[in-house]
């Protein structure tokens, strides 16, 4: 019999949020994209996307380089824009192991960068369990 694999939740994720009526945001997911729980989203600033949210990519010319946002539910963009729930301020801590990072940040580096970026929000980022 195969094990059964149960995939992350919102209490792998959060560890401790201080009140989510202040530190949760619904907002607009970018289409193209199936967007995991975790996923870490920038909000796009400039093009026909501006003012909503992808994946924080390491491509200036997308607008959306900084982290601004950790998606709090699963949500399949991929044929039109969606709605999801976000983590868009702190204080809250979340657990580093269950970030989703864009595949364009392959360095340590580029993810530690987006980590400060969510630190500076408040969120703080931890080798939990």
């Amino acid at each position: 019999m195969a094990p059964l694999i149960k995939p992350p939740s919102l209490g792998d994720l959060v560890k401790y949020e201080l009140e989510p009526n202040f530190t949760r945001e619904t907002v607009t997911l970018r289409a193209g994209t199936a967007y995991p729980l975790g996923a870490v989203l920038g909000l796009v600033a400039t093009g026909p996307d501006a003012g909503r949210f992808a994946f924080a990519a390491d491509a200036a010319e997308t607008g959306e380089t900084a982290a601004a946002a950790v998606l709090l539910e699963p949500v399949d963009a991929t044929d039109g824009e969606r709605r999801g729930t976000v983590l868009r301020r702190g204080p809250a801590i979340l657990s580093r192991a269950e970030l989703v990072f864009d595949a364009s940040l392959e360095e340590e580096s580029q993810r530690a960068g987006r980590i400060a970026e969510l630190t500076d929000l408040g969120l703080v980022v931890r080798d939990t369990a």
